[in-house]
């Protein structure tokens, strides 16, 4: 499935794949924590075919914002990884499980 826009949806990971220079199939999923997983966080993008410049993250802060008080903090972590080759939401999936196995 392909998403021209999908700044503010809500997810627990999010795939970007395109074919490089090589004409092969590559791509990056960012994986979100658990313990980084909040309500009012989202994915913001940007991805302009008439540029053409591709990026995508995790927006902690794009729903809702958060207060810290003074001396507070806050831990954010994210597994990103680099894939060759074609990916489906199976395989997405599977990386995603893979990573919450072996970070708690």
């Amino acid at each position: 499935m392909i998403m021209k826009n999908i700044n503010g949806a809500t997810g627990n990971w999010l795939y970007m794949g395109f074919k490089g220079l090589d004409g092969n199939q590559v791509g990056s999923q960012i994986i979100i924590d658990s313990d980084t997983r909040r309500d009012g966080s989202a994915w913001y993008s940007v991805n302009r075919d008439e540029l053409p410049f591709y990026c995508f993250s995790p927006d902690f802060l794009y729903k809702k914002p958060l207060i810290l008080l003074k001396d507070e903090r806050i831990n954010l972590r994210y597994r990103i990884l680099h894939l060759n080759g074609e990916m489906d939401i199976s395989k997405l999936n599977k990386r995603f499980d893979k990573y919450q196995k072996e970070s708690h």
